[in-house]
């Protein structure tokens, strides 16, 4: 495992927490560490160990091919990943920098990321595009879900630009 991953890993456990955890209004069920029961059936969540939570991000990190990403293009994929999950990072990044929105993290998108990545900071529009989406989303989930986790989510998306060095001002992307 690499340095990088470390780094956001760390990003994502600051936010979805280090502790065994129970919201009624969260679908996922019991959590820990954001590894909720229900996205991970055959998993005891209430046993697993700080390595076991190091390993399944790992395998995640390494199917989003994170590894292969410019950063912050590594952390925006990875924790968006994680949260709003596994089927919003890929074709939100791929349609924000106008490659076909298959779903697909193959050479096309990989090299559409690098060649992008050159306009870092709040310059970087597909960023942008990418951070706006993900505002979006969340906020076209159910009213039920949303009133509960809006606020951390737009939290936890502004502290994201932020790292990323994007600039967010009021919960909209700038």
């Amino acid at each position: 495992m690499d340095s990088r991953f470390d780094t956001c890993l760390d990003f994502v456990l600051d936010w979805e927490g280090r502790t065994l955890e129970f919201d009624p209004h969260d679908p996922g069920g019991v959590t820990f560490c954001g590894i909720d029961q229900r996205d991970h059936p055959g998993v005891d969540v209430k046993t697993l160990t700080m390595k076991d939570v190091r390993n399944i991000y790992y395998e995640l990190w390494t199917k989003f091919r994170c590894h292969s990403l410019p950063p912050p293009w590594d952390l925006l994929v990875f924790d968006s990943a994680v949260n709003p999950g596994p089927g919003f990072p890929v074709r939100a990044m791929q349609e924000c920098l106008g490659v076909k929105a298959d779903g697909l993290l193959g050479p096309r998108t990989l090299a559409a990321v690098v060649s992008n990545s050159g306009a870092t900071g709040p310059y970087n529009s597909s960023m942008k595009c990418f951070l706006r989406k993900r505002l979006t989303y969340y906020a076209s989930l159910p009213w039920r879900l949303r009133k509960h986790f809006i606020n951390g989510w737009t939290s936890r998306t502004t502290a994201l630009a932020s790292t990323a060095k994007i600039k967010i001002e009021n919960g909209i992307v700038v």
